[in-house]
């Protein structure tokens, strides 16, 4: 409460306004109440004042309470009916009025009862929506002054009628009927190859051939190792382990290789082997049409690519 008297006194009513509404939820007294509801005044929002006014002269009296609480519950009958007379108001039409409208003012809808009644808003710039079936969306902005009233008038404009179908063109009895479409090949789709194997087969290429590398690092380092225990290919006890661990990786590196060659070769196959156009048609090649050939060496374990892109 003492936040909120100094953040009102220098003129900060949102901040004070925070601060009382603060004090308000723990207390719940006439006293805390009593604040908000001036502080809403001070800040133009006079129907969510009264609101609070009337709640705060309704407090139930608890007995022995002290007797700023009856003078708290008082000032807010006070206010409350002095409000209600600044409180503005503006009542809506909409045309025609058969139309079933739906309206909202500032995204808050009004009761289907309500509508046609005097609408209850703080002063300042509002806007009404309104829709309803067959029509097109309205939306219109009014401005309520303190104290007044005013009608607002929302014509509404019957929706675009959908365009009915084409009648389905029946041919008499008799009559022949017409010839179907011709079919554009160059307009039909082009089913593209399916390349999900050939991804797989050189995933598994990329991933034998780091296998292979690093098992080979790693086989050479441990054959230096051995080497620093060697001498004339005589071998001291210590170069044992670096021996087998070195063949053991060696092993490894020739096995990652082999699948990175293995699959590297049917990824390759893959690709090559998937027709680049459905059967039965021949596309020819553009000038970017990559064309490559592929020559395997199995004496040698190699492959060679080449072509043009």
């Amino acid at each position: 409460m003492d936040d909120g008297d100094r953040l009102r006194a220098a003129h900060d009513n949102a901040g004070a306004l925070q601060r009382y509404q603060a004090a308000h939820g723990i207390m719940k007294v006439p006293t805390t109440g009593i604040e908000v509801a001036k502080t809403l005044t001070a800040l133009g929002k006079l129907v969510e004042a009264r609101a609070m006014a009337i709640e705060v002269a309704n407090l139930p009296v608890v007995p022995g309470e002290p007797s700023v609480m009856p003078a708290a519950r008082q000032e807010a009958s006070t206010l409350a009916a002095q409000l209600a007379t600044r409180i503005p108001s503006a009542t809506f039409q909409v045309w025609p009025k058969e139309a079933q409208a739906t309206l909202f003012v500032d995204s808050a809808q009004i009761p289907p009862a309500a509508v046609g009644l005097p609408y209850k808003a703080n002063p300042g710039e509002h806007v009404v929506q309104v829709t309803a079936p067959g029509y097109q969306p309205a939306e219109q902005r009014f401005k309520l002054e303190e104290g007044g009233s005013t009608t607002v008038s929302v014509n509404l404009v019957a929706g675009a009628a959908e365009p009915e179908p084409a009648p389905e063109q029946i041919p008499p009895p008799g009559a022949e009927a017409p010839p179907p479409a011709p079919v554009d090949p160059a307009a039909t789709p082009v089913e593209q190859p399916d390349r999900t194997r050939a991804y797989i087969a050189f995933g598994i290429a990329g991933a034998g051939a780091v296998l292979g590398t690093v098992t080979g690092f790693m086989s050479l380092s441990k054959a230096s190792a051995a080497k620093d225990h060697c001498s004339d290919d005589i071998c001291t006890p210590e170069a044992a382990d670096d021996i087998d661990s070195s063949k053991s990786l060696a092993t490894f590196s020739n096995i990652g290789f082999g699948v990175a060659i293995a699959a590297g070769a049917w990824g390759l196959y893959e690709v090559l082997s998937q027709p680049s156009s459905p059967a039965g048609r021949t596309t020819p090649p553009s000038p970017h049409t990559p064309r490559v050939s592929v020559a395997w060496v199995p004496g040698l374990a190699q492959a060679s690519v080449k072509g043009s892109f």
